[in-house]
């Protein structure tokens, strides 16, 4: 495991443990001897928020259940997760959730909450401007590709369910055709709609002219450089984590991609199910690269 992801591990059980304290940033900093500057910049890194708006989250969150299923005083529920004033945790309650704390308990309403941090497995590096993901610049020949092509809204109730099954039907009725390469599964996915969650999402494998899969869509991945960055996971519960990675990492590495229609490459091994290792390739272009 990364040394910087279980800092953060270590770091967000101690949030959870303390919760209902006064948890600082020296404090936690301290137990890993280094500087509070390094450690919020190493948390922002691998969370996407800062320490202060996290553990605030958490505490209005931790808040919030309590108002929905007890009776407890207001006031008593935010002076025990550390709120001196009634005042101050209504404004914060509401400026968390968009209603105040006696709206939600007499309407019983329900808020997007911050959960505990299910921190992803991924390498990261320090660099000059800052923390950035560990990347290996690949070159790839033309791949041609064949399988099943699926609309997913991830507002749908089990939308998760459904791509996985699809999935596994389709390498299921592949599975004993000749003259495939079973060595790598491959996704693809294009955002049809980024705000409302629609996208589509190719799965398919490496096919040749002599394969048995005329009935599949096929999709072609273009020959040349691509950034390579390894995480370990689900695919379907690292994708938020990897979109925000990626712009950051964008923005740091001031890096120019390469646009050839085919979005985000996932690449499973066929050991994958024992490894839970996710190869995400990016096609991007790099001058001294193209070149050599």
């Amino acid at each position: 495991m990364n040394s910087y992801i279980e800092m953060i591990n270590q770091a967000i059980e101690y949030i959870e443990e303390n919760i209902d304290g006064e948890t600082k940033l020296c404090d936690i900093s301290k137990q890993f001897y280094i500087s509070e500057y390094h450690f919020e910049r190493i948390f922002r890194a691998v969370i996407g928020t800062s320490l202060k708006n996290y553990i605030i989250g958490r505490k209005l969150t931790k808040a919030f259940y309590r108002v929905i299923s007890s009776d407890d005083l207001i006031i008593n529920i935010s002076m025990d997760y550390g709120f001196k004033y009634p005042e101050v945790f209504s404004r914060a309650f509401k400026r968390q959730f968009g209603i105040s704390p006696q709206k939600c308990r007499k309407d019983m309403i329900r808020v997007n909450t911050i959960e505990k941090a299910n921190i992803i497995n991924r390498e990261f590096v320090s660099c000059p401007r800052g923390l950035t993901l560990k990347v290996e610049y690949v070159y790839l020949e033309t791949i041609r590709l064949k399988g099943i092509l699926m609309d997913v809204d991830i507002n749908e109730v089990g939308y998760e369910s459904i791509i996985r099954n699809r999935s596994e039907t389709f390498i299921d009725k592949i599975s004993n055709i000749n003259n495939l390469n079973y060595d790598k599964f491959y996704s693809m996915v294009n955002w049809l709609d980024y705000e409302s969650g629609n996208y589509n999402i190719f799965s398919g494998i490496e096919s040749n002219e002599g394969d048995n899969l005329k009935h599949c869509t096929g999709r072609i991945i273009n020959g040349g450089w691509f950034a390579r960055f390894n995480y370990n996971g689900e695919m379907l519960e690292i994708c938020t984590t990897l979109l925000n990675d990626l712009f950051k990492w964008i923005a740091v590495n001031e890096v120019k991609l390469n646009s050839n229609d085919v979005g985000i490459i996932s690449v499973y091994d066929k050991n994958y199910f024992d490894s839970s290792e996710v190869h995400i390739l990016i096609p991007v272009v790099i001058a001294d690269l193209s070149d050599s």
